[in-house]
């Protein structure tokens, strides 16, 4: 399954002879999808799509996505509070996420009206 912007990951692959191992490419990663979590008939994913090695990058991210079990992209949410980590609340159709800005707080969207 491929970001909206259809990147790929870079790595380096290292041994010193005996174990194997990657280190990524700098300059070349980005974060992608993260986070899943079961909203009943699909499933969401914070997507962020910033180069990880980049001075003021952020693991908090303002999209949303969801997916079908099957994979086919449903809906985008562009969110007014950047978020690193959510849970859902399906009976009340409730996604409630972490942010830190202006500082560290609780917020609450409702996907009810979709």
């Amino acid at each position: 399954m491929h970001g909206p912007e259809r990147f790929f990951a870079y790595f380096n692959e290292t041994s010193d002879g005996e174990n194997l191992s990657s280190s990524p490419v700098k300059g070349r990663n980005r974060d992608a999808y993260f986070s899943p979590k079961h909203g009943g008939d699909h499933f969401l994913v914070l997507y962020n799509g910033g180069y990880i090695d980049e001075k003021d990058h952020s693991p908090y991210c303002t999209k949303m996505f969801s997916f079908s079990w099957d994979g086919t992209p449903g809906n985008i949410y562009v969110l007014n509070d950047p978020i690193f980590t959510f849970c859902v609340d399906k009976k009340r159709k409730k996604i409630y996420g972490i942010s830190k800005t202006p500082d560290y707080h609780i917020v609450e969207y409702d996907w009810s009206k979709e």
